[in-house]
């Protein structure tokens, strides 16, 4: 198979390529989230360039296999370093494949490996880097793409809680814990008596628009405080409810909008992405009364087989989800360049020799 590499800017990709590009299989991977996180989270001057394999035919004729995202950035010590186009809000990442570019598009799959660990093989080479920081990635991706750097270490890992194998929303309530559905259970019957309440999921663009600045009311009340980038968020929820990912919803008491989720839909998986509620009613669990809710509305309207819960290791989430799996981020050093291996040295070589020296005093 003959190969060809280009770096293409973010804008131009996805004029010409993004209708190509396979589903995601969660939403934080997909273009509109991507695009978001180029607008608004990312540093000023930064570059975001898609680095594209791409196959040759006889006729010179080509084809895209795979392109990878990521951003170029010029530190104050006049280094390069390229990082995944990520952010805080961005839980897990991963490269495009395209539509026909391989069987699967699994990381597991040997022809998808190939393609990746090709484009690793050009990007090392054919850019001007220090140092890399990519991730955060499943487990199984971030060991391939660090058994391709001589140079390599695991900077972070990170929780992600998640329960799939989900046929029906009945099973899936049985098997949380006893404590859980007691609560529920108890603050249910309590709100009930002290109020009327009710709970929606918003479905239309009108809709998300009308209540988006009573989110962010509920939001800046909450424990959470002020967010970041409320444009991000407002961003990507409407181009997700455009494309019907969104799950917004809402938790009312007398009609006053107390507590509000947002989730996304993609590929039989709801992704839980913010929780917020009204602290005047935290004696009344209406987080978790909404939390139901939606479980059940997505498992039942939308046939999601799996309900996943970003990243971090909550309490409350182990309540929610059955198993837990890692995501790891990954910083790489430019053994090709002077500076590069000086950044390795300084960060890689402490770890090996205290290692050692472990491993000697055990013997």
């Amino acid at each position: 198979m003959r190969l060809n590499y280009k770096k293409i800017n973010w804008p131009d990709f996805l004029k010409d390529y993004q209708g190509n590009i396979a589903d995601s299989a969660l939403f934080e991977l997909t273009p509109i989230w991507l695009a978001a996180t180029a607008e608004y989270v990312l540093p000023a001057q930064s570059l975001v360039q898609m680095h594209c394999l791409f196959e040759l035919s006889e006729n010179h004729q080509e084809k895209l296999l795979i392109a990878w995202p990521l951003v170029h950035e010029s530190s104050s010590k006049h280094q390069t370093i390229i990082r995944s186009l990520t952010s805080f809000y961005s839980a897990v990442t991963a490269p495009f494949f395209m539509t026909d570019s391989a069987s699967t598009k699994k990381i597991d799959d040997e022809k998808v490996q190939t393609q990746l660990l090709a484009l690793l093989t050009y990007i090392k080479k054919n850019n001007t880097w220090q140092q890399m920081s990519l991730g955060s990635f499943e487990e199984e991706l971030s060991q391939l793409i660090s058994s391709h750097f001589n140079y390599a270490k695991t900077y972070a890992r990170a929780d992600n809680w998640y329960h799939d194998n989900i046929a029906d929303f009945d099973s899936y309530y049985q098997q949380r814990p006893s404590k859980l559905k007691n609560t529920i259970k108890r603050k249910q019957k309590k709100l009930a008596k002290a109020f009327n309440y009710y709970t929606h999921v918003v479905s239309t663009e009108v809709e998300f628009l009308q209540f988006f600045p009573v989110y962010q009311a509920i939001y800046r009340a909450s424990w959470k405080g002020n967010e970041y980038s409320f444009a991000f968020i407002k961003q990507v929820c409407l181009q997700a409810i455009q494309h019907n990912k969104l799950r917004m919803g809402l938790l009312f008491i007398e009609d006053k909008p107390v507590a509000m989720q947002l989730w996304f839909v993609q590929c039989q998986t709801a992704s839980i992405f913010k929780l917020a509620y009204d602290p005047q009613y935290q004696q009344y669990s209406v987080g978790s009364i909404l939390s139901l809710a939606l479980s059940e509305h997505v498992i039942e309207q939308d046939k999601v087989n799996c309900i996943e819960f970003g990243t971090g290791n909550e309490a409350y989430k182990k309540d929610w989800m059955a198993k837990k799996r890692d995501r790891v981020t990954l910083q790489v050093f430019n053994e090709r360049s002077f500076f590069g291996t000086l950044l390795a040295l300084r960060y890689m070589l402490p770890a090996k020799i205290k290692t050692l020296l472990s491993r000697q005093n055990k013997g």
